[in-house]
């Protein structure tokens, strides 16, 4: 199951993406509302939550090592941190940032929804 916030006609609404619709939902674990929705004709927003765990585990060459024993031996153990919910952004949406400070890296995004 892939549930998603959205937007449309300015409301936030909750949906399950089926293909390329949005099923929309009264809340989570509940049934569907009955509207549908073409994923293309609404705005995707990004996950709602109140903290954000991370856990930098960076490759040698980010680093500026040469090698991936001298990354290790640079990083040590892993670092964890957290983030801010309000750093998030949404699909499309733009980000500001300098250009000395915008770098391709993959990021994995984990939700835990119980214990």
């Amino acid at each position: 199951m892939k549930l998603v916030f959205f937007e449309y006609q300015g409301k936030v609404r909750l949906g399950e993406v089926i293909g390329n619709d949005i099923i929309e939902m009264e809340s989570v674990n509940k049934e569907p509302k009955g509207g549908s929705y073409d994923i293309r004709s609404v705005k995707i927003l990004p996950v709602q939550t109140a903290s954000i765990f991370c856990v930098l585990v960076n490759s040698y060459k980010m680093l500026g090592a040469s090698s991936k024993q001298e990354g290790k031996e640079m990083l040590g153990t892993p670092k964890f941190f957290i983030k801010l919910p309000s750093i998030v952004v949404g699909n499309g949406d733009i980000v500001y940032a300098p250009k000395s400070g915008i770098r391709p890296e993959v990021e994995i995004g984990i939700i835990i929804k119980e214990k």
